[in-house]
C-alpha cells in the first residue's frame, strides 16, 4: 500500500501521459497567484525538517484558532512534542532531535494567524478540517487539509511557489472522491500561508487544463491504475 503522497510523487511515466499539459497549467499558475497577506520571513536558519514541524505546528494552531479555542503555552507544547512524534511517523527518515523552541513556535503562530486571513469570519467555524478519502486498490486512505463549502483546500507553507506534485496530490483526492462521492467538491484551492499566495479555480478547468479530457475520464484512469493487480515505481 503506497500513500497519496507516495503516489504524487512517484510514477512519472504515468503521470506525464494522464496529464500532459500539467507542466504548463503549473507555470500559469504559478504567474497568476493572487496575494492575501503580507509574506513571513523567517528570523533563523532552518532546515527542512525542522520546517516540516513548524508547518504542521502552525496548521493545528490554525485548527484551534479557528475553533475558537485559546491556546495557553502549555497547550502549544504539548502539540509540539505531537507534531514532532507525528513527522517522525510520517517521513522515517526525519529525526527530530531538539525540542521545538520559542523562536519556531512563534514563527507557527504567525504562519496561522497568515492562514486565518485567507478565510472570511463566518467561514472559520465551518470550516471541516482533514477530511477523509476512502482508499482504493494500492492506496491508503488519506486526509486532505480543508474543505469549506464545495472547495477543497490544500495548504502548503514552503518557502517556494507551487509544484506540479501538488496538483497530483489535489487530482489524487478528487480521484478517490469520484468514486466515493463523500463530498460535493466543486472548486480547489492551492493556499501558501508564508508567502501569503494562493490559487483557486474549478475541478473542471483543473483538469482540462491539464489533461484536456474530461474529469471523469481521468478520474477513471487514476482509478483503473490504482486498482490493477501491480502498481510499481
Amino acid at each position: 500500500m503506497i500513500s497519496e503522497r507516495k503516489f504524487s510523487n512517484s510514477f512519472s511515466s504515468f503521470w506525464n501521459e494522464l496529464l500532459p499539459t500539467a507542466d504548463s497549467f503549473v507555470r500559469r499558475m504559478n504567474l497568476s497567484l493572487e496575494r492575501y497577506c503580507l509574506p513571513i520571513e523567517s528570523r533563523f536558519e532552518v532546515n527542512r525538517d525542522r520546517r516540516s514541524v513548524i508547518n504542521e505546528l502552525s496548521f493545528r494552531f490554525f485548527m484551534s484558532l479557528a475553533r475558537g479555542k485559546k491556546l495557553s503555552a502549555s497547550d502549544k507544547m504539548k502539540i509540539s512534542f505531537e507534531v514532532s512524534h507525528y513527522i517522525e511517523r510520517l517521513a522515517p527518515n526525519i529525526n527530530i532531535d531538539q525540542p521545538i523552541s520559542k523562536e519556531e513556535i512563534e514563527e507557527s503562530e504567525s504562519l496561522s494567524s497568515a492562514l486565518t486571513q485567507y478565510f472570511s469570519k463566518d467561514e472559520l467555524n465551518k470550516l471541516w478540517f482533514w477530511p477523509d478519502f476512502r482508499g482504493c486498490g494500492r492506496i491508503n486512505s488519506c486526509k486532505g487539509d480543508i474543505i469549506t463549502g464545495d472547495k477543497l483546500v490544500e495548504v502548503k507553507a514552503g518557502d517556494r511557489r507551487f509544484r506540479i506534485t501538488d496538483v497530483r496530490q489535489v487530482i489524487t483526492y478528487l480521484s478517490l472522491n469520484s468514486i466515493s462521492k463523500q463530498y460535493d467538491i466543486q472548486h480547489i484551492a492551492l493556499v501558501n500561508p508564508r508567502k501569503g499566495l494562493f490559487f483557486e479555480t474549478t475541478v473542471e478547468i483543473l483538469i482540462e487544463d491539464c489533461s484536456q479530457r474530461k474529469p471523469v475520464d481521468v478520474f477513471g484512469d487514476i482509478v483503473d491504475f490504482l486498482s490493477s493487480e501491480v502498481v510499481s515505481t
